[in-house]
C-alpha cells in the first residue's frame, strides 16, 4: 500500500521507520548502505538487526567515524562500481540503503542484473533527482536514456515518487512491488522512498499502488 507523509527534513524520525519497517519485511542476512555517512542507520537499525552490513561512502573522515564491529565492512569509493563487486563477495543484499543527497540511482541500476535472482528485498532512497531538475538539463546518465533533457513542462516534485515507482517496477519486471511508502518534507525538493519487492509471476505484479 502506497502512503503518503510530509515531514522537516532535519526530523529524521520518518527516514528511521522507513528503514525499521522495510528491514521488518525481508530476511536479516545481509544489508548494503551505499550512501552510509557516519553511519546513523548502520547503529540505528542494520548492525542490530542484519548479520552482516556492508557500508559505502566516499569520505574516508565519515568512514573513520563509524565504530568497527565483526558484522560490518566499510568500504570507501564509488558504490556504483563498488556495488556489483561487493555482491559477488558478500552476496546478494536483503536490503539497500540509498540515502543520497542527489540522484540515488546509479548503485542500483549497478545491481539490478544481479538481483533478478533474488527472492526477495527491499530499497530506502533519499531521491533528491528533483532539486537539480532545469529545463535544458540533462536526466541521470545511469537511466540509460541518451542524454535526453528535461522539459519546462516535466514532473512535478508531488509526481515524483510516481516516477521512482515506475523506474523500481521497470528495473525489476520479475519482482512485484509489495509495498511502497513515500515522504516528501517540508520545503525540500527530496523524496524518501521504501519498497519492499518479492518475486512473482508477471500477473500480480506490482499491485500495491493505491492514490
Amino acid at each position: 500500500m502506497l502512503r503518503k507523509h510530509e515531514t522537516h527534513n532535519t526530523n529524521p524520525e520518518v527516514k528511521l521507520r522507513l528503514r525499521r519497517e522495510a528491514a521488518e519485511r525481508v530476511d536479516h542476512g545481509l544489508a548494503f548502505d551505499l550512501f552510509c555517512g557516519e553511519g546513523t542507520y548502520l547503529r540505528e537499525v542494520y548492525a542490530p538487526t542484519f548479520a552482516q552490513t556492508v557500508a559505502v561512502d566516499r569520505s574516508a573522515k565519515s568512514l573513520s567515524k563509524i565504530a568497527p564491529a565483526s558484522n560490518l565492512h566499510l568500504f570507501k569509493g564509488d558504490n556504483a562500481i563498488l556495488a556489483p563487486k561487493l555482491a559477488v563477495r558478500y552476496g546478494l543484499p536483503d536490503l539497500i540503503d540509498l540515502d543520497a543527497f542527489g540522484n540515488s540511482d546509479a548503485p542500483l541500476v549497478a545491481l539490478r542484473s544481479a538481483l533478478q535472482r533474488k527472492e526477495r528485498f527491499a530499497i530506502i532512497g533519499t531521491d533528491g533527482t528533483h532539486s537539480a531538475r532545469k529545463a535544458a538539463c540533462a536526466v541521470p546518465e545511469c537511466w540509460g536514456l541518451r542524454d535526453p533533457l528535461w522539459s519546462r513542462g516535466s514532473l512535478s516534485l508531488e509526481e515524483w515518487p510516481v516516477l521512482i515507482y515506475r523506474h523500481i517496477a521497470y528495473w525489476f519486471p520479475a519482482h512485484a512491488i509489495t509495498w511502497f511508502e513515500w515522504a516528501i518534507p517540508r520545503g525540500h525538493s527530496v523524496v524518501y522512498y521504501a519498497a519492499a519487492l518479492k518475486k512473482t509471476q508477471i500477473s500480480e505484479q506490482n499491485t500495491c499502488w493505491h492514490r
